[in-house]
């Protein structure tokens, strides 16, 4: 292979991972509107039922629809929150994985488990993967969904600090493009802590920050532009 077809299928690649990154920012917004319609709904029947308007009758009917659209909320939930993480570690892996929250009983408390299955299809804890960084994508994404689904709303920011550090160097391109697609789309603003250079060429600003002589010096290296050497 020469290196203009090097280069073209480097190119190539990085156009269709950006598209891949911008549907998945799609399908999030989606789900937040879904979501925030249905929650609409179960804030007017609980203002509704405690307005003291309503005959017993309907306040009865009131509290099983409210029931219902409370299950319904929290199973949409989880079923959205399980696609997105899908979607997010295929995406940056480039394999089919798969992420979903699964409920069991532990003595007489119920509690949740997180549960990814490899492309091979094989099922195990997030706890007990290994490998290519797993857990901090998962992490990563799953802190990101509670800043963007709070109630009330957060404020759109997270520091990262070497929050990719157990990633593989191979996925780090991908991971690179999926923060700043989440900086573009969702209007997140994140703070990263990292020895990776490669983070810095989707960054609006980066700093070096190191120790000599024990004395600790920032210096500048990019500002909403080309990266210094």
């Amino acid at each position: 292979m020469t290196s203009s077809e090097a280069l073209k299928q480097l190119d190539e690649r990085a156009t269709a991972l950006s598209e891949s990154v911008r549907s998945l920012m799609d399908y999030i917004l989606g789900v937040q509107a879904r979501l925030d319609e249905v929650q609409e709904e179960m804030d007017g029947l609980v203002a509704a039922i405690e307005s003291g308007t309503l005959s017993r009758e309907q306040q009865a009917q009131a509290l099983t629809i409210l029931q219902g659209l409370e299950t319904a909320f929290t199973h949409g939930f989880e079923d959205a929150v399980g696609a997105i993480i899908t979607r997010g570690l295929t995406l940056v892996r480039g394999e089919p994985w798969k992420f979903r929250i699964a409920h069991k009983l532990r003595g007489d408390v119920s509690a949740v488990d997180f549960r990814v299955t490899d492309p091979s299809g094989h099922e195990t804890s997030v706890l007990d993967s290994h490998g290519g960084g797993l857990t901090n994508l998962i992490d990563f994404l799953l802190r990101v969904l509670v800043i963007l689904n709070s109630r009330p709303a957060m404020r759109r920011f997270e520091w990262l600090d070497e929050a990719f550090s157990k990633v593989s160097e191979e996925f780090i391109p991908a991971t690179a493009e999926l923060l700043r697609q989440f900086v573009d789309t969702l209007g997140l603003q994140l703070v990263l802590n990292t020895h990776n250079r490669a983070f810095a060429d989707v960054a609006d600003l980066v700093y070096l920050v190191e120790k000599k002589n024990d004395v600790g010096h920032v210096r500048l290296l990019k500002a909403h532009g080309d990266l210094a050497v």
